[in-house]
């Protein structure tokens, strides 16, 4: 669609896994941090019958920390994941939040957002930069 003059277009329905993925990837390389994948969570709330749709909660992110055994579990929201035009210009816009529950406490430890549109940068370098920015920014808050 348009928007103000500039023409957004999806750069597919993948963005959630793809940016789930370059998180994993970053958060993997921090010390004291082992990630466990969703589709292996998928597999152990599977047999536990706690039904895992696209969207979790967090009384449901507290349940699937206490299944797996895990201290805290990131949950969060793709907004932007686009192409876009302006005037002749291209880019692409990577936008997502995230919050990390601490399965003890039931409670929110960490949040935050972060959205970057970039000119003539491909959607998945865009992933990459951006995710890669975020973690960082984690990295230095401990």
């Amino acid at each position: 669609g348009k928007f103000g003059g500039t023409e957004f277009l999806s750069a597919g329905d993948n963005g959630g896994a793809v940016v789930s993925g370059l998180l994993a990837t970053e958060f993997a390389q921090m010390e004291n941090v082992n990630i466990i994948e969703r589709d292996s969570v998928s597999d152990i709330v599977n047999e536990q019958t706690l039904q895992l749709s696209g969207s979790v909660d967090q009384n449901t992110a507290v349940e699937i920390g206490r299944l797996t055994g895990a201290d805290a579990v990131i949950i969060g929201d793709l907004t932007d994941y686009v192409y876009w035009k302006n005037t002749g210009v291209t880019g692409t816009t990577v936008s997502f939040s995230l919050r990390m529950v601490d399965i003890e406490t039931g409670n929110v430890v960490l949040s935050g957002s972060i959205s970057r549109a970039r000119s003539l940068v491909d959607i998945f370098p865009n992933a990459q930069m951006t995710t890669k920015e975020f973690a960082e920014a984690v990295a230095g808050l401990n």
